[in-house]
């Protein structure tokens, strides 16, 4: 007795997709990355554990804690500064400090974010919008913070 199996004969099966990785989860390399460096780091709208819902009563999980100003970057990071420069009175500059904008690879930028980065821009203050931890890399490799050789060569952004 022969077994029908259900084929789609005129469809072809879909190419298999990539695991996308979110930006919660990129947002925690590069704090880890950056505190293992020397670094520290400054989490902008944090989410609380548990709260009751102002609605209903009942406890919900990730609840949005801080409800920020719409636009302003996920991180404040401050990064060893190690190319030897100085600061005006000739105390040395150990840290730079940058507004980090995370955003997994599909990931766009709001209007009021790319408002709070040409603010940021015009102002001096580095900004950067990085679309995973080889975006954070590349700012601690211009930096000095690490060195090119000591990033895998696949984190290493290569110039086009």
């Amino acid at each position: 007795m022969r077994v029908r199996r259900h084929v789609a004969r005129c469809a072809t099966p879909a190419p298999p997709r990539a695991a996308r990785v979110s930006e919660a989860v990129e947002q925690r390399h590069v704090i880890d990355t950056c505190v293992s460096i020397g670094g520290r780091v400054w989490v902008l709208g944090t989410k609380r554990g548990t709260v009751k819902c102002q609605h209903c009563g009942r406890p919900t999980l990730e609840h949005q804690g801080t409800k920020q100003t719409p636009g302003v970057s996920d991180l404040i990071c401050f990064v060893p500064d190690r190319r030897g420069l100085s600061l005006p009175g000739g105390t040395p500059k150990l840290f730079e400090h940058a507004y980090v904008e995370m955003k997994a690879l599909d990931g766009t930028q709001s209007d009021p974010q790319k408002d709070f980065e040409t603010m940021c821009l015009a102002s001096g203050v580095r900004y950067t919008l990085c679309r995973g931890l080889n975006g954070f890399l590349a700012l601690c490799i211009e930096l000095g913070a690490i060195k090119p050789d000591n990033v895998p060569h696949y984190r290493v952004q290569k110039d086009a």
